[in-house]
């Protein structure tokens, strides 16, 4: 029994290394991953150019999976390592971190990814209750979707017979291919009004439009922000110099959910600094039926279904009936139209009418 004990013990351990080869071998012939390429083409995202970076999100359909982020300065394609699964994928250009006027929300979730735009403090809008939320105007952003892409237990086979026969790979299946469109739309706004000599600078405030923007689902949030309008422009008619229009526009996310096109859901308020640099004029307007929309490219929305019913551009053309009262220009000139926003006195305390 002694002499026996040791080649007992020998063959055992024999035994159990051979058993662990073999489990080595069978892990490395069935991996649980396989790389795959994902193609971004980046020619719907007119008119602005390719982005330097971009943020692929892969959102697993299986209860057991893991959200996967991927972030390249490629922006052409993406190299993955994958398992067996159905992904959505969600893309958009640059990373979180290199906006500067937009905040991105819920990423972790399919559902809940959002962006909003970033809360502003002016120097002479105040908010109307706590509840008000003013914000800056958003950077571009490019926005693109595919749901139901797929990595088969299949794939990852044919991959280790591939490398087990030739010692490599065949070239990567394609399993999505995403095309990102601008989800930005730009508001161009048009007053018209009478006594135009006498306006020396504008300024004025928009509610009511969408805080943000679901990204996988592509529709504005139920949210609601203010926008200001800081600068404008002004145009005299040539025919009659006392008539004319002042314009301005701005970036958002368009329209919110559910918004029905009533006058009551949108309201403009405007503030005119005449000539005489004190003089105010306060008006508001009911605007929110006067929308018109449009897309700068030309192509039809509801025919293009990239777009994801992305409105490009709204404009708000308005004749306002305003007329301006003469006024004596200060310092007895001709005065002048000042397309940016001045000091009107004490800003800190001074608040629109709306």
């Amino acid at each position: 029994m002694r002499r026996l004990f040791p080649i007992c013990c020998s063959l055992w351990m024999a035994l159990t290394f051979l058993a662990s080869c073999e489990h080595k071998e069978l892990e490395y012939k069935h991996p649980h991953t396989t790389e795959v390429r994902v193609d971004v083409d980046w020619s719907r995202f007119t008119p602005y150019e390719t982005p330097t970076g971009m943020t692929l999100m892969l959102y697993p359909q299986s209860a057991d999976g893991n959200v996967v982020t991927h972030l390249s300065n490629t922006t052409s394609q993406a190299i993955l390592n994958l398992p067996a699964d159905r992904f959505h994928m969600l893309v958009f250009n640059q990373s979180i971190s290199e906006f500067g006027t937009i905040s991105f929300q819920g990423l972790d979730k399919q559902q809940t990814a959002m962006v909003v735009a970033n809360e502003y403090t002016s120097r002479w809008y105040m908010a109307r209750n706590d509840n008000e939320k003013v914000v800056t105007n958003p950077e571009w952003l490019g926005v693109g979707n595919v749901s139901g892409a797929e990595v088969t237990q299949a794939m990852i086979d044919a991959e280790v017979e591939a490398m087990l026969r030739a010692g490599t790979g065949n070239s990567l299946p394609t399993i999505a291919s995403i095309v990102p469109v601008n989800i930005v739309s730009t508001v161009k706004i048009r007053l018209r009004i009478r006594g135009i000599q006498n306006l020396r600078s504008a300024r004025a405030a928009l509610n009511g439009m969408a805080e943000g923007y679901l990204l996988t689902s592509m529709r504005p949030t139920k949210g609601k922000v203010t926008h200001l309008m800081e600068e404008w422009t002004m145009k005299r008619d040539e025919a009659d110099p006392t008539m004319g229009v002042i314009e301005t526009s701005f970036t958002c996310f368009g329209l919110p959910d559910g918004h029905h096109a009533g006058a009551e859901e949108n309201l403009l308020s405007l503030s005119l600094l005449l000539v005489d640099n004190k003089t105010i004029r306060d008006y508001s307007f009911n605007v929110g039926d006067r929308f018109t929309m449009g897309n700068p490219s030309g192509e039809n929305s509801e025919n293009n279904p990239n777009q994801g019913g992305v409105y490009l551009e709204m404009m708000l053309d308005y004749d306002t009936e305003i007329t301006l009262p003469d006024v004596t220009p200060e310092g007895g000139s001709a005065g002048g139209f000042d397309a940016e926003v001045e000091d009107w006195g004490d800003e800190e305390e001074y608040e629109l009418n709306i």
